[in-house]
């Protein structure tokens, strides 16, 4: 399918290796390491190195952090009451999912 195309490509492997390992289990970083699914193992903060890395960044990042709505109790109180009730459309948009980026 794609996402093993996605995976053999992007991680320069073969198709049979690819689909060897493409059954529905899920690898942890230290068992994908050495099947070439990751290049390292590291936290948030190697990844944000890494990525400045890749991209030119000299020193330390920056950050940008979308700024959080503020809300008192008087919006509970006065505001829409139903933007704080979810309803199903909302539910979706945050829901966990399996995505993939090469580059």
């Amino acid at each position: 399918g794609q996402f093993i195309s996605a995976v053999a490509e992007g991680r320069k492997l073969k198709m049979d290796e690819v689909k060897k390992l493409a059954d529905g289990r899920v690898w942890t970083g230290q068992q994908a390491l050495p099947l070439k699914l990751v290049d390292q193992i590291g936290d948030f903060r190697v990844a944000v190195e890494e990525t400045a890395k890749a991209v030119g960044i000299k020193g330390e990042p920056t950050l940008v952090h979308p700024e959080k709505e503020r809300r008192t109790v008087l919006d509970l109180i006065f505001g829409d009451v139903s933007e704080y009730i979810p309803d199903r459309a909302k539910l979706l948009e945050n829901h966990v999912s399996f995505y993939y980026l090469w580059k």
